[in-house]
């Protein structure tokens, strides 16, 4: 499946062991191999427009909109893993790293390429899961500690990673780094940035 995220270009496959490609408006590439993909089923698309891949004790699905991919995993029970490893496809002179305590793809210019929201995941409650991302060569691997005798399955986590092309925007009108990717950290695509993400992508 292949879907427009604002003047880029996102494959979904219908094998998941073929990962993500996230294509930005020059042309760069990226692609995401997403966790325990050699143990998912195939796409099925949902009504709300996520393609979704069935597992055993955990789950994806990706989530494409103007403002960028979001990668969910659906942890069903106890004995899923607390560790989901995102691969990350590098062209020559990226690099997966930490910048402001954020996670970036830096170019070989240290241009920031993509980003990623702060670590996020909540239980079938709403109750926030102890969560967190480290990053090992080109790596991202999203920690969330869920087996505590609270938690209610099933547990959603979820990476969304921020369009370039709409960060540099965000910077533009006046907001820092830090506070673009906090404001994507609520759950959701859009985030607390509303009319400043309408208007990057937009142009209005």
């Amino acid at each position: 499946m292949s879907a427009q995220l604002g003047s880029g270009t996102v494959q979904v496959p219908s094998d998941l062991t073929e990962g993500v490609q996230i294509i930005s408006e020059n042309d760069k590439s990226v692609i995401v191999s997403l966790p325990f993909d050699e143990d998912a089923d195939n796409a099925v698309a949902l009504d709300n427009g996520a393609i979704a891949f069935p597992g055993k004790d955990s789950s994806n699905a990706v989530i494409v909109s103007e403002v960028g991919v979001q990668m969910l995993t659906t942890i069903e029970n106890k004995s899923a893993p607390t560790r989901f490893d995102y691969e990350v496809g590098l062209e020559e002179g990226q690099k997966l790293t930490f910048l402001n305590g954020d996670v970036v793809i830096l170019n070989a210019d240290g241009s920031v390429e993509l980003s990623v929201a702060p670590a996020w995941a909540v239980d079938a409650n709403g109750s926030a899961i102890p969560t967190a991302y480290e990053i090992d060569g080109s790596t991202l691997t999203q920690v969330v500690n869920h087996v505590d005798a609270s938690t209610a399955y099933p547990v959603v986590a979820d990476p969304v990673w921020i369009a370039p092309w709409v960060f540099k925007c965000l910077l533009g009108l006046g907001l820092s780094g830090p506070q673009i990717t906090a404001a994507f950290a609520s759950g959701t695509i859009w985030g607390g940035l509303g009319r400043a993400a309408l208007a990057c992508v937009t142009g209005k």
